[in-house]
């Protein structure tokens, strides 16, 4: 991913990989170990780039098909109920698309490791291009209530608009 519009964030990349479950997460490492075109990769990449954090994430809810989408809005925040944001992110969310505003891929994740002082879970959504995801510049009546619901219970610390580079 491209990170373009990412405020004071010094990444200007991220690398998402996605597992089905632990134990793939493990086979691949496993077998990515044993492989010397990776570790060629990987100086290559060292000598290239400055890593600047890892994170590993659970998806709790998600919709969408993300194979279709090129740009994401992506939130980083805190939240401090989990369950009680859970509810409300899923009413939202089946409220927007009920309506047509959601058309792209999108979801929730949990920080399970790699997180920082403030970032606890990840909220995003996808469309086909930068043009889908700026269309409609107003916030959904779903939004606007879903905002005054989880106030109390979560802090966004940075927004990003990120665009896939390459799907491997």
């Amino acid at each position: 991913m491209g990170e373009y519009w990412n405020g004071n964030e010094e990444a200007t990349h991220s690398v998402i990989w996605n597992f089905t479950d632990a134990q793939s997460i493990t086979n691949t490492f496993s077998k990515l170990g044993q492989c010397r075109e990776w570790a060629d990769f990987l100086s290559v990449l060292s000598k290239n780039s400055q890593q600047h954090s890892q994170q590993m994430v659970r998806t709790l809810t998600a919709g969408g098909d993300y194979t279709k989408d090129t740009t994401y809005a992506v939130w980083q925040m805190n939240v401090t109920d989990e369950t009680a944001y859970l509810r409300e992110y899923n009413r939202m969310m089946n409220a927007q698309l009920k309506a047509g505003v959601i058309n792209g891929a999108w979801g929730l994740w949990r920080v399970q490791g790699g997180a920082d002082e403030n970032v606890t879970h990840i909220a995003y959504t996808g469309t086909a291009n930068l043009e889908s995801l700026l269309a409609n510049g107003n916030p959904s009546k779903a939004y606007i209530a879903f905002q005054k619901k989880v106030a109390r219970i979560r802090t966004i610390y940075r927004s990003d608009i990120n665009s896939v580079i390459a799907d491997l």
